[in-house]
């Protein structure tokens, strides 16, 4: 008698349990993602959205936020709205997630980490509502007050730290101060209180200062390649680029050139002079290119 007949048989009731087969299997067919746009449309059939499983994820939260995104999207299209609702890999969990489902190879069910994301000093769970009431109001998912009380917030806290900022104490800027770890503010009632949101989001701005700068200085950078449309259709059979390369732009077909960057085994030089080439592309046709995205 093997181990597993052991540990089943010693559950009560289960004494005289037989297994008859070992065996546990989850099996659908699903969309490869790199046909799906960010909008989680088919691009073959822009009117289809698709969200969950079917696109290559496991888990419930997955399949939840993928619902999110193709509902409002496909609630929009069936409305005549134009406008779509997307995230960036800098505003979200969601749109890292279906930002790897397009650019990623996806070779076993995915499951979104925290590991996943660039940007996740900034995609915390306390500021998730400055980072997408905005974004929520202008979709109808947020009511009015509830993006009021957000902007209201953000004044609070930009006005909180022009007064911490413009404070000496102690032969030093206060600001500076905060970013010390042994300096506590809640040790110092002398100083100008504020309401515990507002100190918690300047506390950890503060703490945090120097990473997240560097991050958002990524952040804008991604955002200058994602502005560059690719055409559709555009050829990708460009000189100088790998067999790898071109075969993973063909198969993918990226709408933008930050998508492409972001393809596994396209390097930054290949990036590059993709860049190039969109340059001399947009100078010879009509296509709407943005000519403003530094050379990575």
């Amino acid at each position: 008698m093997d181990v597993q007949w052991l540990m089943v048989r010693s559950l009560p009731g289960l004494e005289n349990a037989l297994i008859s087969r070992y065996a546990y299997a989850i099996e659908y067919d699903f969309v490869f993602p790199h046909q799906l746009d960010l909008s989680l449309a088919l691009r073959r059939w822009p009117n289809l959205f698709l969200a969950g499983q079917i696109n290559g994820t496991s888990g419930y939260e997955e399949a939840a936020a993928q619902g999110l995104i193709a509902g409002v999207n496909a609630a929009r299209c069936v409305a005549g709205q134009s406008g779509t609702l997307t995230l960036r890999r800098d505003q979200a969990y969601i749109g890292v997630m279906i930002d790897d489902l397009i650019s990623k190879d996806i070779t076993e069910p995915y499951r979104l980490f925290t590991s996943r994301a660039e940007y996740r000093l900034s995609l915390r769970q306390d500021n998730a509502d400055r980072r997408l009431t905005a974004i929520g109001y202008q979709f109808g998912l947020a009511g009015n007050s509830e993006h009021q009380r957000v902007m209201a917030l953000e004044k609070d806290i930009a006005e909180a730290r022009q007064v911490i900022q413009g404070i000496r104490y102690g032969g030093k800027n206060l600001w500076e101060l905060m970013k010390q770890p042994d300096f506590n503010y809640a040790d110092h009632p002398e100083l100008p209180q504020f309401s515990p949101r507002v100190h918690e989001q300047l506390h950890i701005e503060a703490r945090y200062a120097g990473y997240i700068a560097h991050q958002d200085k990524q952040a804008q950078a991604l955002r200058k390649l994602d502005n560059w449309k690719i055409p559709a259709g555009f050829d990708f059979n460009i000189p100088g680029l790998s067999a790898e390369a071109v075969s993973k732009l063909c198969k993918r077909q990226p709408a933008t050139l930050g998508l492409a960057s972001r393809i596994d085994g396209v390097t930054p030089a290949e990036i590059a002079l993709l860049q190039v080439r969109l340059k001399a592309f947009s100078a010879t046709h009509s296509h709407d290119l943005n000519e403003e995205t530094p050379t990575p």
